[in-house]
Parts: structure tokens; C-alpha cells; sequence
């Protein structure tokens, strides 16, 4: 992926914008319109995929319905039992519109990572 300048914007290798630039705020897109073929795979010098990717791709797998393709990508990845993983989808569910799509696909991944996988991300407790 691209960099772009100040006022720019960074893009997908298949020409689609992957992060909206402006001044010193970067906003990452949506997950439903980040589809490039390559999201969430390993980068060209072999590391691995930024968590955020790995959870859009996962997203986009969950909504097709393949089971068998979403535990393919998380076995492959290392997700299964992936600590930070689980807590970035945590994260990204406590952020996200109570009724969207975007907040039920991610309870369903994580409770599907829950119940097959075995990761316990622990609650906070009360602050008073």
C-alpha cells in the first residue's frame, strides 16, 4: 500500500483508497470498502498482516457464510488462540454502532473464536 502526501491519500494495489489522509489525521476506510485481493496476507517481505486487516478480511469471509474459510484464515494466521488479536476485536466492538453490521459480524467472530478456539478475553470490572 501506498503512502500519500499531506492532503493525499493512500491506496490498494488494485487502485481502491485503503487510508483517507488529511493534514496530521490518517482515517483508516471501513472495513466493507477495503477489498483488496491481498488484505489481510502476509506483505511482500514475508511479516505478517496488521491485526486491523486480518480482522476486515475475516469480516468479509464471515459474511459469505463459509465457515470452513473463516477457520482455514484462522488457523493460518494464528488467530485462534491470538491474545491481542482478541482484544482488538474486543476494541473494535466497543467502538462500533450498537445494531450495525459492522458490530454484529464482529460478535459473531469473536464468539465463534470463543467457543471453537478457546480465548478468554478478560472483562473490565467495574470502575466503582
Amino acid at each position: 500500500m501506498a503512502r500519500g502526501g499531506r492532503g493525499g491519500s493512500a491506496e490498494d494495489e488494485d487502485g481502491e483508497e485503503g487510508i483517507e489522509i488529511s493534514g496530521s489525521e490518517a482515517r483508516l476506510k471501513a472495513w466493507s470498502r477495503r477489498r483488496a485481493r491481498d488484505l489481510g496476507e502476509r506483505s511482500p517481505g514475508g511479516g505478517p498482516a496488521p491485526l486491523i486487516d486480518r480482522v476486515h478480511k475475516l469480516m468479509h469471509l464471515w459474511k459469505t457464510g463459509e465457515q470452513s474459510r473463516v477457520d482455514g484464515y484462522l488457523e493460518s494466521q494464528g488467530l485462534w488462540r491470538h491474545d491481542l488479536f482478541a482484544r482488538v476485536v474486543q476494541a473494535l466492538i466497543e467502538l462500533a454502532e450498537a445494531g450495525s453490521e459492522e458490530r454484529s459480524l464482529l460478535e459473531s467472530i469473536q464468539n465463534h473464536v470463543r467457543t471453537r478456539g478457546g480465548v478468554q478475553v478478560p472483562r473490565q470490572s467495574a470502575l466503582l
